[in-house]
Formats: C-alpha cells, structure tokens, sequence
C-alpha cells in the first residue's frame, strides 16, 4: 500500500515540477531542485553499485554458512550435481525443441 502512494506521489510531483519549470521559464540547470534531484541520483547509483560489489561476497558468505552447518556434505554436493545435469538437458532440450521447432516452422527448411 506504501508503495503505491509513494509511486503515485512521485509522479504527480515531476509532473507539477515540470509545469512549474515550463510556466516561468526556469532552466534545468537553473533549478536548485533539479540540481539536488541529480546530486541525489548520483548518490543512490554510487550506493546501489556498492550493493552490487559487495553482492557475491554476501552470496559465498552464504551458502559457505549453509555449507558448514551440514554433516553430510556427499549428499549435498550429490544434489547439486543432479541440479546440474537437470539444468544441462534442460537447456539442451530448449534449444531442440524451441529454436529449432521455431525455425522449422518458420521456414519450413530440415535443419
């Protein structure tokens, strides 16, 4: 519900700002808030590309965490080699089925 309100105040607020810069002429760069809307945007880009470095750190803490709390690693790693070869002759079946079904059809040509 926050969500949608804070979605709702915001465009209605660039919209008003942009009437507001329209009506009396104001250039953007004249503007001090377009000017901390850009400071500001710098910030967050900067902040999110501190989230997205600092991500696969965050992941291999992780699972290292869930990896240390079990006693029987053969079984765990034995999952994930199942979970492997499923996503291979997934990905395998993908291809043949899909893109070359697709090109079949579409072009009526043995591939």
């Amino acid at each position: 519900g926050n969500f949608a309100a804070v979605c709702f105040f915001a465009i209605f607020f660039g919209f008003a700002l942009g009437k507001v810069m329209q009506e009396y002429h104001i250039d953007e760069t004249a503007s001090m808030v377009m000017r901390l809307f850009r400071e500001l945007d710098k910030c967050f880009i900067l902040l999110i590309n501190w989230v997205i470095l600092a991500t696969p750190f965050a992941v291999f803490s992780l699972i290292a965490k869930a990896i240390g709390a079990n006693s029987n690693l053969q079984e765990n790693f034995k999952n994930v080699g199942y979970l492997v070869a499923a996503t291979i002759v997934a990905m395998i079946l993908q291809y043949a089925l899909v893109y070359l079904g697709a090109f079949w059809l579409l072009t009526r040509w043995n591939v």
